[in-house]
């Protein structure tokens, strides 16, 4: 290769560069993981203790996912979250974040109501998991559509017949 051929292709790539267009960095959310909270979502705190079984509670609306926060004595999140119990009318994630552990309730679309969920934690070094059993109260949220509830059936099904038809077949004799 030539230095005469090198010197144009260097030349060649220093020019483009600074034809290069420089894009803004995104912003970044510290917070991302909070993006879709219900715009109500309340619930009480908890510190389940090892081989014990405590309660708490979630009241939110229907318009994004709500969480109760949990964490050992230590101030730690647990080292393993599992759900024992799955909710009825909606869907459920456990997370560590922040020092935390968090046990996410999203309702299923249009839900209103109550549910229930119960979640297992271990903490560093237990013999025994903890249990959190957790109660869920679901409101409308604002721009959700209210949902009617399905009939209760106060009569019993009606019976069907099926008809057979039964042949025989002649033998000659």
């Amino acid at each position: 290769m030539s230095y005469r051929l090198f010197a144009v292709a260097a030349a060649s790539v220093l020019a483009l560069q600074g034809c290069a267009k420089i894009l803004p960095q995104q912003a970044v959310s510290t917070d991302s993981l909070n993006d879709g909270i219900a715009k109500t979502c309340t619930f009480t705190p908890v510190q389940p203790t090892a081989g014990a079984t405590v309660e708490s509670t979630i009241t939110m609306t229907n318009d994004g996912w709500c969480a109760f926060r949990a964490s050992e004595k230590s101030g730690q999140a647990y080292v393993l979250g599992l759900v024992k119990q799955r909710p009825e009318h909606g869907e459920m994630l456990v997370r560590q974040w922040n020092g935390e552990t968090r046990a996410e309730y999203t309702p299923a679309p249009s839900f209103v109501g109550t549910d229930r969920f119960t979640v297992a934690f271990r903490s560093s070094g237990a013999v025994a998991d903890s249990l959190v059993k957790v109660a869920v109260t679901v409101t409308r949220g604002e721009g959700v559509p209210a949902v009617a509830a399905p009939a209760a059936a106060d009569e019993a099904p009606a019976a069907t017949t099926t008809r057979r038809r039964t042949t025989t077949k002649k033998t000659k004799r």
